[in-house]
């Protein structure tokens, strides 16, 4: 094919599947093939161990120009075509497959027998809430019992969602600022779909094996879902893998605003025009009237507590309670009771040496989008050489932080971010950043995820999540100014048109309007989108 002789060949997706092929596959026979196409030649050579599963099969002994070119790639088997056409056959005959189940790695596959329990089992609503302690029993329950919203309430997404799904939507896009209850609703939609005996597969990590891992996934002919939280981890694999994908299996991506309207263009391109977008940052007056209730019944109104739920809805609309972030945030100002508990834990946790500077790296950590291990944030902060187990294993610690898959994060990024804005934490919050910000600046030509971690920390976004709610000009002004000599950001436009908009949200219009011209006088003639926002922040 004349394909194969192009140089077109390697950047398209026959050449992915070819490679996908070649890693997955235990053994392969090229017969007749003298290997003269280059191209071919340089896709083996990416390929781990080539030589023990390639074998060349010829009708007889090649020359020796192409014996030296082939065996760099594997064996040579003389004997004729019909010769290795027989030993097949008779091998074939005698074969018995050893097949075992499939261990799968980077996936995981939901069960219901895993999940369902007593429907006595108390809700522990309370934990969800307030802590972020996210039990998937309770959801299996609540599903499996006609959707009764003791746990948690099915919101008006999920009956989009599923809607979309009946029409034969393939792929779907799901986003949401922190806190705002993706997490949840995608758990809900997993629970409903295994108990309705479709196959629910989420992507936790990328290993080696991910292309057989999705390969074997694929081969079920039967209605499937995917779960692929956070494109931009998954975003080479996605590709790569996409193309093999049978009509059967749907693909649900779950992000943050911020970055799903970045990566918007890789997802229409996997997708190919079949997408239905969702964000979920605003919470309909349905299922706020169902959280009203779900808080009355397990005693979190606080001050509303002697209101009715009409009154209790007329004043969360009052005060702007729009979304579950603010709604949730609005309690812990509100209620004694979970400032107390919260205070509690924190006055714990800083009897400790080096624990509270530690655990504000892994809130300001959760908020980046990143998946790292204690042991690489305790390098980061500079802080090696600490006891991180027995950091993991304190019990006042367990209540705020996850470890999972041998990373580690907040438990609860709502609760992170009253802590962080609410200055609970004896660390100098400030300083921290600066000091993840220059490790990261410094490292990011060896490691890709430094480099998109000192993206993040460019963005004021991430850092009014991060800051204190009462000093966050004065803080910005501190940070942006320690930064600017890192990273060559003073030559940088983007981060003089973050440094605007810090100073344009708290009011700040003079130097706002001095640092977006400096933002348009630092741009590139090939930086047309950065334009593009320094204009549009300019013109608000």
């Amino acid at each position: 094919n004349q394909s194969y002789q192009t140089i077109e060949f390697l950047e398209s997706d026959w050449s992915e599947v070819l490679v996908s092929d070649l890693q997955q596959a235990s053994a392969c026979f090229f017969v007749g093939y003298s290997l003269y196409d280059i191209d071919i030649q340089r896709i083996l050579r990416k390929i781990n161990r080539i030589q023990e599963k390639c074998f060349f099969v010829f009708n007889e002994y090649p020359d020796d120009v192409l014996e030296s070119r082939v065996k760099e790639f594997g064996e040579i088997i003389t004997g004729g075509y019909a010769r290795f056409a027989q030993d097949l056959e008779e091998a074939n005959k005698s074969f018995v497959s050893s097949k075992v189940p499939f261990q799968f790695s980077c996936f995981t596959l939901e069960t219901k027998e895993k999940y369902l329990v007593n429907k006595k089992d108390r809700p522990d609503v309370f934990d969800l809430l307030i802590f972020g302690k996210l039990n998937k029993n309770k959801i299996f329950s609540s599903i499996a019992n006609n959707f009764d919203n003791e746990y948690c309430i099915i919101r008006n997404y999920f009956y989009l969602i599923k809607k979309e799904l009946k029409k034969g939507v393939r792929n779907i896009l799901i986003d949401s600022d922190l806190g705002n209850g993706k997490t949840i609703l995608v758990e809900i939609l997993k629970a409903y779909y295994t108990l309705n005996n479709i196959k629910c597969y989420t992507l936790n990590k990328e290993l080696d094996s991910i292309a057989r891992e999705f390969s074997e996934i694929y081969t079920n002919t039967e209605k499937q879902i995917v779960f692929i939280e956070g494109i931009n981890r998954f975003k080479n694999s996605i590709h790569k893998n996409q193309f093999q994908r049978p009509q059967n299996t749907i693909f649900i991506f779950t992000d943050r605003t911020a970055l799903a309207e970045i990566n918007i263009r890789l997802i229409k391109n996997i997708c190919e025009d079949d997408l239905f977008s969702l964000s979920i940052n605003k919470i309909v007056d349905e299922d706020l009237k169902l959280l009203i209730q779900l808080f009355r019944t397990n005693g979190l109104l606080g001050k509303f507590a002697g209101f009715s739920d009409d009154r209790c809805f007329t004043e969360f609309k009052n005060e702007g309670l729009n979304n579950f972030l603010n709604i949730i945030l609005y309690l812990y100002d509100n209620s004694d009771h979970i400032k107390s508990k919260i205070e509690d834990i924190i006055f714990n946790i800083q009897q400790k040496k080096g624990y509270s500077s530690l655990l504000a790296a892994i809130f300001i950590f959760s908020f980046l989008n990143t998946e790292l291990t204690l042991n690489e944030i305790l390098e980061i902060i500079g802080m090696t050489g600490n006891k991180s187990i027995i950091f993991q294993t304190d019990s006042s610690v367990k209540q705020l932080i996850d470890s999972d898959y041998n990373t580690i994060s907040a438990k609860s990024s709502i609760l992170a971010q009253y802590i962080l804005t609410n200055k609970m934490l004896s660390e100098d919050i400030v300083s921290m950043l600066i000091k993840i910000y220059d490790y990261c600046a410094k490292n990011k030509f060896n490691n890709k995820m430094y480099d998109d971690i000192v993206a993040e920390l460019n963005r004021f976004s991430t850092l009014q999540r991060i800051l204190s709610k009462e000093n966050t000009l004065e803080e910005c002004i501190s940070y942006f100014e320690a930064i600017k000599k890192i990273n060559r950001n003073d030559n940088n436009p983007s981060f003089w048109l973050q440094y605007a908009i810090a100073h344009t949200v708290n009011d700040s219009y003079e130097r706002a309007s001095e640092y977006f011209k400096t933002a348009k006088s630092k741009l590139g003639k090939d930086q047309l989108g950065v334009k593009l926002y320094v204009d549009n922040y300019f013109a608000r």
